[in-house]
């Protein structure tokens, strides 16, 4: 148990130091997840779909989720229809970061029917252009609450062309100008990208399949939209498509044929996100979030309870453990403590007896405390350091056990040659030599002289 409360604790310390290190980065770029698990989520139609991915360092691979329980397990980051998000660029002067965002309200409530207070804006600014992203307030509380029924938890909600972007950026390595088209029934969004940054972003309705007529419509308003970006961006006539969603190749490929634009191919180990390219890119942003919340998405009120309460538990659990380790670090240490307490007393009685048969003035003769023995042990040291002689405490037997080991061998050699018991009449405990100072480790000599009376001469011979 303590084992894994430590092991635990070191992982947490390793993700703190790391979330530590990202802070001093220029980018500032850090996830806010605690897991290194993601789900990304799109809505497609009336159904919603995720893609969980699990990030590594610079690296990602897509996690298969095997049942729609286990799916909807963790939180998520969403992207927004583009149906419901307006995309507008801006070009501003120099000013302040704190005056910046009031700024861009001010210079979009102009060009909007609705007033700018209804809107959340997302916005990312490159140079002096900043491309910001409109959405109402009333359409994410919708989102949000349609997110919630079907048992997901978004912590982050982003325009869906970012997500795109996002997602095209990490699967590409073109730095040529190209376009984003990602069809499914419900809307087509198409995105221009040049130098991964978006130049402007359209939704149309949504495309099913090319085997009707009517089907062709939504393809028609594509290839206007296309016609329109070619007159005021003349480079995106050759640009190539990135196509994504939820047609079959057939279909895709009748659509790159009457855009008559080629088709822009990503890294082979991003080709399985094809499908649910918009719910990939949330995820890649999510994992991107900065650690101000500086960043190209919306988190409304009931997105950053969600985002505290996913903070709760390993929060919890870190304090839970913090405390138990200084409980268990508490208990060793008493422990230590007797013990060291334990072993000073012994000393300390044993110095005292030996080292000072009188006792100099103010000396306590009965410490309580540690710090008393210790302040006890002092005083003997300095009593010690101004005498000629110094006690060392021998590991020899006490007299009374010489006695005893000497009575013994007596009454083995009268048993075993027999006659009257020996008698010891006399015996002489001298102190010959005892060890230098310098030498601690020297053995005492001791002289023991004996007189004895035996039975017979062979008691007397096995004695001696």
């Amino acid at each position: 148990m303590i084992a894994n409360a430590i092991d635990i604790m070191d992982r947490f310390r390793k993700y703190i130091n790391r979330w530590s290190r990202d802070l001093k980065t220029s980018d500032l770029n850090t996830s806010k997840f605690l897991s290194e698990e993601i789900d990304g989520v799109e809505v497609r139609g009336q159904s919603y779909y995720s893609l969980r991915v699990r990030f590594k360092d610079k690296e990602f691979t897509l996690v298969h989720q095997e049942s729609k329980k286990e799916a909807h397990a963790r939180p998520s980051a969403f992207a927004l229809p583009s149906s419901q998000s307006l995309f507008r660029t801006l070009t501003l002067p120099k000013v302040a970061s704190s005056e910046r965002t009031a700024v861009i309200r001010s210079a979009l409530e102009s060009a909007l029917s609705i007033p700018i207070d209804e809107y959340e804006i997302a916005w990312k600014r490159d140079k002096a252009a900043v491309y910001c992203f409109l959405t109402q307030k009333a359409d994410l509380a919708n989102a949000y609450s349609d997110l919630t029924e079907h048992n997901l938890k978004p912590i982050w909600i982003f325009p869906k062309a970012l997500a795109l972007t996002a997602a095209s950026e990490a699967c590409t390595n073109s730095q040529d100008p190209y376009i984003i088209l990602d069809i499914d029934e419900s809307e087509c969004t198409i995105v221009l990208v040049q130098n991964n940054i978006i130049i402007d972003a359209k939704s149309t309705p949504g495309l099913t399949d090319c085997s009707t007529e009517e089907s062709w419509d939504p393809l028609r308003e594509i290839a206007r939209i296309l016609l329109a970006w070619k007159e005021s961006h003349p480079f995106t006539d050759s640009a190539p498509i990135l196509l994504t969603g939820s047609l079959d190749e057939q279909s895709e490929s009748i659509i790159l044929k009457f855009l008559k634009h080629t088709q822009l191919h990503i890294k082979p180990q991003a080709e399985n996100t094809l499908k649910r390219f918009a719910a990939f890119g949330a995820a890649l942003l999510a994992n991107s979030v900065d650690a101000f919340h500086q960043t190209c998405g919306y988190q409304v009120e009931a997105c950053e309870k969600e985002e505290i309460r996913q903070w709760l538990k390993p929060v919890a659990l870190f304090v839970a453990l913090f405390l138990l380790l200084s409980l268990i670090v508490n208990g060793i240490g008493q422990i230590f403590l007797q013990e060291r307490q334990n072993k000073l007393e012994k000393q300390f009685h044993e110095l005292s007896f030996h080292a000072l048969p009188v006792k100099p003035a103010g000396f306590n003769d009965d410490p309580k405390t540690l710090s008393e023995l210790e302040a006890s042990l002092d005083q003997i040291d300095e009593h010690l350091a101004t005498q000629a002689l110094y006690p060392l405490i021998p590991e020899t037997p006490k007299l009374s056990k010489l006695f005893s080991w000497l009575a013994e061998i007596a009454n083995t050699c009268s048993e075993e040659a027999g006659g009257q018991p020996i008698e010891l009449s006399q015996i002489q405990y001298i102190l010959v030599k005892r060890p230098e100072k310098s030498k601690p480790k020297e053995h005492y000599q001791v002289r023991v002289d004996l007189e004895f009376t035996a039975g017979n001469a062979t008691q007397a011979r096995k004695f001696h």
